[in-house]
């Protein structure tokens, strides 16, 4: 089980971005930004710029342009309670001067309990959802803490730049999960699944159709004679289609995250 864990996770991380420019008058500015909008929410309490560290990446497909990213933490009381939240900051910048060309705030993006998000990492594959349109995204990384009954799961984010705004057209589509029960050593039974995202052809709304391919691998560990073997087998392949209702791709329950607030 430990060999799945640990490569399960270096896959995820593989995707993490580098810096590309001086960012400390962009993210100076994102800070800003946020402690405004929670002052505006009547949030109360500390903001946890260091939760997650900020991001940046150059974006091949739209020239002289960059993401920039800025995760923080911050807990709302509601009633007797208290809620936990991570929330993140998307600019797209000017790669040379570093100047916020378009922005969002979502301070909102998971809830913060058992199960915690450990990295963001930003996805500029050419996701081309309209003929004029290039959407990024941002791929969400959380965890739990037990070793015997582990879970694990990636999602994302797709956002469109427009104008001074930043639009988001998809919502915790998962692309990874890791989950089952074990004895804390050896024995263990869970699985695996991964998604894929295409384009299709086919618009619906103005927009082209999304078709996600998820494929679910069986994982068995047990104990023989001292060694611990390990046995991993594809169940099955599904797909899904996934279309544009005129706000955002419509997420089907199966592969939505388990911890987004949307």
């Amino acid at each position: 089980m430990a060999r799945h864990f640990i490569f399960f996770i270096t896959s995820l991380f593989c995707t993490s971005a580098f810096s590309c420019f001086n960012t400390d008058p962009a993210l100076a500015e994102l800070k800003r930004n946020i402690q405004i909008t929670l002052g505006s929410e009547n949030i109360q309490g500390d903001i946890d710029f260091l939760i997650i560290p900020p991001n940046c990446k150059i974006w091949p497909s739209q020239n002289g342009k960059s993401v920039l990213l800025q995760p923080y933490g911050h807990t709302k009381k509601i009633g007797e309670s208290e809620e936990n939240y991570l929330g993140m900051a998307i600019a797209i910048v000017n790669s040379k001067t570093g100047a916020i060309e378009s922005l969002v705030n979502e301070t909102k993006i998971v809830t913060i309990d058992a199960i915690e998000p450990k990295s963001l990492s930003i996805d500029t594959a050419t996701y081309r959802i309209s003929p004029e349109e290039i959407a990024f995204g941002v791929r969400i990384f959380q965890q739990n803490q037990s070793r015997a009954n582990p879970f694990q799961e990636e999602f994302i984010n797709l956002y469109v730049p427009k104008n001074q705004k930043i639009e988001k057209v998809v919502s915790g589509l998962v692309t990874s999960t890791y989950n089952g029960e074990g004895d804390g050593f050896c024995g263990f039974k869970g699985e695996n699944k991964y998604s894929t995202i295409a384009i299709s052809p086919k618009i619906k709304n103005k927009k082209n159709k999304l078709i996600v391919t998820i494929k679910t691998k069986e994982i068995l560990a047990y104990d023989k004679q001292g060694a611990c073997i390990e046995l991993n087998k594809y169940i099955n392949s599904r797909k899904f289609t996934i279309q544009y209702n005129g706000k955002q791709y419509e997420i089907p329950t199966e592969l939505k995250s388990i911890s987004t607030t949307y």
